[in-house]
């Protein structure tokens, strides 16, 4: 589980946030959540859940930019879950592409199969198809920035 080495977002998690997370819930008086964290704590205290954090996640880097022990890292990794506005942004450089770029393409340089998700809060967008986008313009002519939508993208390197 890969976390912000600080919060640069409110919203962003670090370390000290999934541990005090974990203990939360395994102290929480509904028996769902206990067990929920019970089985996080259980798992972490295994090596089975690890907590990582690292200054890359905080940086303006692109996602090709990605340190090289890190890449290693997740190179190893079934599925690297990226959530967020600013995670997307990163995993296309920041840039802007036409709407109709395939996802895969772009992030043909990630170590990892990756789902990407996301609320769009800025105006970039890609692997969507030309009469999605003119629908979205017709009907919300905000979508790209108000939170209101968000896409889901799966790509699979192998």
């Amino acid at each position: 589980f890969h976390l912000k080495a600080h919060p640069t977002y409110v919203s962003d998690a670090t370390l000290a946030d999934m541990i005090k997370t974990i203990e939360t819930l395994s102290n929480d008086v509904h028996q769902g959540t206990k067990s929920l964290g019970n089985r996080l704590g259980s798992a972490l205290g295994k090596g089975q859940l690890r907590l990582k954090d690292n200054f890359y996640w905080n940086s303006p880097l692109d996602g090709w930019k990605m340190p090289k022990k890190l890449r290693e890292d997740l190179l190893g990794s079934e599925l690297v879950i990226s959530k967020g506005d600013a995670h997307y942004r990163r995993l296309l450089g920041d840039r802007y592409w036409s709407f109709d770029a395939p996802f895969a393409d772009i992030l043909a340089y990630y170590p990892a199969p990756i789902l990407a998700l996301r609320t769009s809060k800025s105006e970039l967008m890609v692997g969507l198809q030309g009469n999605v986008v003119r629908d979205m313009y017709v009907n919300d002519p905000d979508w790209l920035i108000n939170g209101r939508w968000g896409v889901v993208q799966f790509l699979n390197q192998n």
